[in-house]
């Protein structure tokens, strides 16, 4: 039976603003004395040194990040032209922490942690009745670029840090729009067959042993 096109009612979360802001920072991590002296020695030796740094949001990363409000949310007007538009202004911690790898001719040497919080504030639109619990802020990309040039003078390796902020102002809401109940299509598409990776030929078996006379 064919549905016909009528209004509908929807329930959905509703988007009042979407903002992506970038975060930048520089950073140093001092290196534990007995690992400097241990990377010192291998210095010394003549071996090559390169530093690596895995941002929080790298696959190979398990460390914790988190990006959160700090409320109360402040009032303010923006004026576009002649009008005066309301905003908010939302004030964001982000916490995370790095792995910045150390590298000697190629092996591993060690790995350290180096935490990080950086602090943000945004212009929102935040209409009223929304107040601070419908802000929602999560990290969308990372990157980190270690710069290991000052390490034997000041024993520290300085990180840049960018990051890239995901922040949503949403509501659910129910809208009324124009169209028709959907159905599920028949499953007409054929499977292809399935294809072993081992190719199994025929067996022969063995001969039989001759008759010992």
């Amino acid at each position: 039976m064919p549905y016909t096109i009528r209004e509908q009612y929807i329930h959905l979360p509703k988007l009042y603003d979407w903002v992506f802001v970038t975060s930048y920072c520089r950073a140093r991590l001092p290196v534990p004395a007995p690992l400097r002296s241990s990377l010192h020695d291998r210095l010394r030796a003549g071996l090559p040194l390169s530093v690596q740094c895995l941002p929080p949001d790298h696959p190979c990363s398990c460390l914790p990040v988190s990006c959160r409000l700090l409320p109360p949310v402040r009032q303010a007007v923006h004026m576009a032209g002649s009008q005066r538009v309301p905003i908010a202004i939302a004030r964001f911690i982000v916490e995370a922490t790095l792995s910045v790898l150390f590298f000697v001719d190629g092996d591993l040497l060690f790995e350290l942690p180096a935490p990080l919080c950086l602090e943000e504030e945004v212009s929102l639109s935040l209409p009223q009745p929304l107040d601070h619990e419908n802000i929602t802020c999560r990290l969308a990309a990372a990157e980190c670029r270690p710069n290991p040039a000052l390490l034997q003078q000041t024993g520290a390796v300085e990180l840049d840090v960018f990051l890239c902020l995901e922040i949503l102002v949403e509501a659910p809401v129910v809208l009324e729009v124009i169209g028709r109940m959907c159905a599920p299509r028949p499953a007409s598409i054929p499977v292809p067959p399935r294809k072993l990776a081992l190719d199994c030929t025929p067996f022969r078996l063995p001969p039989n042993c001759p008759r010992l006379q």
